[in-house]
Parts: C-alpha cells; sequence; structure tokens
C-alpha cells in the first residue's frame, strides 16, 4: 500500500467477499489551495474596496433569484442605517435602492456577463427615509471554484453632498440666468417693468403672488401685480400705516 499523503482524503475502507481492501482516496489538495486563494482575493478587495470607496460587495448570481450578496462590508450598515438581518432578508442590498430606478438597476446588474462592468449613479432611501446618491462601480467575473458561476465585484461611494452642492449651483446660475433675461428686455415703459420685475421676484422666491403698490393721493394703486386672486382690487382706499401717511 502507498503511503498517506498529507493532501490526500481516504474514504472509509470497503471490505470485499474474496477478503481485498478497497480504499478509496480522493486528492483534495487543488480544491483547498483553490478556496485558499479565493478568500485570499475577497480579503484583498475587501480591503481595497474600504479603502476606495463607502462599501465594497460581493454578489453571486443565482439563476432563479438573480445575484445575492456573499459578503458586504459593514460600512454599508452605517450608510443606509439597515442591520444585518434586514439584508439577509431581501438578499441583494438593491433593496433600498429608490423604487424609480430599482426594477431598472436590476436588469442592468442581472445582464452583465463576465468581462462587463457597469458604472452608475442613482438614489439609494436609508432607514430613516434620507435620500442618498451613490456612485457605483460593478464587475462581473468568474467564480475561480465554478466555472458557472457568475460573481460580482462592487464598490459604492455617497456622493449625495457632492450632488446637493451641484443642484444648489444649478439653482442659482438659473436664478442668475433670469435676472439677466429680465434686466435685458426692460424698455420704455416703466410700467411693464414694474410688472416683469414684480413677476420675477414672485417666482424667484416661490410666493403665492407678488405685488407692487403706490400711494397715489388718496388710492392705494397696484402698478406691478403678479398671480393675484381673480377678484383682486388694484385701486382701494388705504388702511393702517398707510392711512396715517
Amino acid at each position: 500500500m502507498q503511503n498517506c499523503q498529507s493532501d490526500s482524503f481516504f474514504f472509509p475502507c470497503i471490505y470485499l467477499k474474496n477478503k481485498s481492501i478497497l480504499c478509496l482516496e480522493y486528492n483534495i489538495a487543488e480544491n483547498i489551495i483553490s478556496e485558499h486563494n479565493l478568500k485570499i482575493s475577497e480579503n484583498r478587495y475587501r480591503i481595497i474596496g474600504e479603502m476606495i470607496s463607502d462599501f465594497a460587495y460581493s454578489c453571486v448570481h443565482n439563476e432563479n433569484k438573480g445575484f445575492q450578496v456573499d459578503w458586504i462590508t459593514d460600512s454599508f450598515y452605517s450608510v443606509t442605517g439597515f442591520t444585518e438581518e434586514v439584508l439577509l432578508k431581501h438578499k441583494c442590498w438593491l433593496f433600498c435602492a429608490h423604487p424609480d430606478e430599482r426594477n431598472q438597476i436590476l436588469k442592468e446588474f442581472n445582464a452583465l456577463v463576465p468581462g462587463q462592468e457597469l458604472v452608475k449613479e442613482f438614489r439609494i432611501i436609508d432607514s430613516d427615509n434620507n435620500i442618498h446618491w451613490l456612485n457605483n462601480y460593478v464587475r462581473c467575473v468568474l467564480d475561480e471554484n465554478d466555472s458557472t458561476v457568475f460573481r460580482l465585484f462592487g464598490a459604492a461611494r455617497d456622493i449625495t453632498e457632492r450632488k446637493t452642492a451641484i443642484e444648489k449651483l444649478r439653482e442659482k446660475e438659473d436664478i442668475i440666468s433670469k435676472i439677466n433675461d429680465c434686466l435685458l428686455c426692460l424698455s420704455s415703459d416703466h410700467n411693464q417693468n414694474i410688472a416683469d420685475i414684480v413677476a420675477l421676484c414672485g417666482k424667484l422666491l416661490h410666493a403665492d403672488c407678488a405685488l407692487y403698490n403706490r400711494l397715489d393721493g388718496e388710492m392705494l394703486n397696484t402698478i406691478g401685480c403678479w398671480n393675484a386672486p381673480p377678484d383682486f382690487k388694484k385701486k382701494i382706499l388705504p388702511r393702517g400705516i398707510f392711512a396715517m401717511m
């Protein structure tokens, strides 16, 4: 009988009728090495993912249920506020994607094949119903232990502050543009100029209505008017402080 090797596994011996012994040997060294290399690869990706993103993850494709989370860094829970129990219940972390975008994101993820990657910005909703913007990078590869299994390695960064800053900048640019357009359209008709400026102020301030009044003799006269009620009277007797002037 040959000597037993440290990287081999022996099944129980079977005694045959002719008194010979049948011993089955299965070499598991290759599987151990593959699992070890996969573990090293995953740990490296976890470390790198945490350094360059807010959270990193790995998903394994299930033909019946799509991709399911294999592992995810703890920072996912701090970003979203959800617990590990909630994630295990849903199996896929995209359960927190914004309802308006979730189906499209899942469709694009499930369409990935080994060698393909996807970079996408989308919204998620945390446990307190706050909206976050994520920049998500994901790459599809073949599983090192099973060439029939697809695996996704991904990294996501919370870009909510950048998105908010960009949106505020766009709002300011829009305000400046509207003011500039209004000033360029001013003419020799002073009353029309006042009306245009009043309308602009009402829109920019998100007011329900906007008025510009002037006291002419004993009457309070509305020169500029925007979005006033249909029964609004442009000339009235002044009351309060106007009546005392």
